[in-house]
């Protein structure tokens, strides 16, 4: 989702950084800025938030629901102590860029209502949704606690055109 994303940005006359744990993806266009980087790696994420000065950061790094549940380690690795680290580098060199997260469905858990209301309980079952609720429990504090312009987006599924990557992209040949 995020190499559509950058290149959608840069349609409508952003100026975009890319980053990834993965190398330069071949559909980023080469004059975006690219940097190396693993979120679980708080200096790395410091530095790329210190010398690029963003005013917005979209955080969009995560394991998803299939891969956290073959590997719940790595999924709270990245979807948590990922997401600190981008909140961290955000409230430490107090860039103040709107940073927006990515959320899932996932983080209701089973039993919803329908339609479901503004207050609902959130009883994940997957690590997945359960790093997702405390990502945004964190984002929260942050922006209560410093001022973060914290915002969260709950896709109920997303469908990348691309090659699927442990989400609902691994189910879109048997729709």
């Amino acid at each position: 989702v995020g190499i559509e994303l950058i290149a959608d940005l840069r349609r409508r006359g952003h100026a975009v950084v890319g980053s990834d744990v993965a190398p330069r993806h071949a559909l980023v266009a080469a004059d975006v800025p690219w940097h190396h980087l693993d979120v679980t790696e708080a200096a790395a994420v410091e530095r790329v938030i210190h010398d690029e000065r963003p005013d917005a950061v979209i955080h969009l790094a995560a394991i998803l629901s299939s891969g956290g549940e073959k590997n719940p380690q790595l999924c709270y690795a990245i979807n948590m102590t990922g997401t600190y680290n981008v909140l961290e580098a955000c409230r430490r060199f107090q860039v103040k860029p709107r940073l927006i997260f990515t959320s899932t469905i996932a983080a209701f858990g089973p039993g919803l209502p329908d339609p479901v209301p503004n207050e609902v309980s959130m009883r994940p079952t997957t690590m997945y949704g359960v790093t997702k609720v405390a990502g945004e429990l964190l984002g929260e504090y942050y922006h209560a606690k410093y001022g973060l312009d914290f915002r969260c987006v709950r896709y109920p599924g997303l469908i990348s055109a691309g090659t699927p990557g442990a989400g609902t992209s691994d189910y879109a040949l048997f729709m």
